[in-house]
């Protein structure tokens, strides 16, 4: 535990881990000890989170999503929780803490995906109401552009690279931040809730800076697991 600690530390201040290479027990053991630290945080950012919103006597705003969420049947949750969102959200956020053109491709192709999930509509690629296998096929189809245009353009995707071998610590602490503060959108919109950002999204961003961390020391399937398992945990608590 004193190595992971001192890791963190370390990525605290210099947005970099070295990538960890232990036999396999070892390594899960590693990161079941991270698992429990991720969950020891979200206790912790939780409780100041209760805190401030006693101690100021401020309304704290609604949950929307996750109101809708606990209605839903126990599959859909599961699914929902441990599944599509640990998936797209690593995606989105740890995928491109590496460069490389399919990781770029892929982080571009999810971002335009979690856009046209957001802002439109109409119908599906079979003429269904709901919009997602349209949404989808357009995703692999950009995703598919950007990678044979990095194939085909050796200097762009050279520079490309290089700027992120040089930026790695800002593109770390946005993955990190850029996470935490993408779930304001569970909450109503009001201009409290704007204003209240780093202090509403205070458990999901520590969440981001230990994925992050596992993304890089372990690699982005893990990073996958510790996220749904984290889910999991959340879904058990709530039961």
């Amino acid at each position: 535990m004193k190595m992971i600690i001192s890791e963190l530390s370390i990525l605290l201040s210099e947005g970099k881990v070295i990538s960890g290479k232990n036999q396999f027990y070892l390594r899960l053991i590693e990161f079941l000890r991270i698992y429990l630290l991720a969950l020891l945080l979200s206790f912790f950012s939780g409780i100041l989170l209760f805190t401030f919103f006693e101690v100021f006597n401020i309304e704290k705003p609604v949950n929307v999503f996750l109101n809708s969420f606990r209605q839903k049947s126990w599959v859909y949750q599961i699914a929902l929780a441990c599944l599509y969102a640990p998936i797209v959200e690593e995606l989105q956020f740890r995928l491109c803490l590496k460069y490389s053109k399919i990781n770029f491709a892929a982080f571009s192709g999810i971002w335009l995906f979690y856009f046209l999930k957001k802002f439109m509509t109409g119908y599906g690629l079979f003429g269904e109401l709901n919009h997602t296998s349209l949404a989808v096929g357009l995703s692999l189809i950009f995703m598919a552009m950007i990678y044979s245009f990095l194939h085909e353009n050796g200097d762009i995707n050279n520079r490309l690279e290089k700027f992120w071998r040089k930026r790695y610590k800002v593109i770390f602490y946005l993955s990190v931040i850029g996470f935490g503060f993408l779930h304001i959108t569970n909450f109503d919109w009001r201009l409290s809730t704007l204003l209240l950002i780093p202090v509403l999204t205070l458990p999901q961003t520590s969440l981001g800076f230990m994925l992050g961390y596992v993304r890089l020391k372990y690699g982005f399937l893990y990073a996958i697991l510790l996220h749904a398992g984290f889910n999991l945990s959340l879904l058990c608590f709530q039961i």
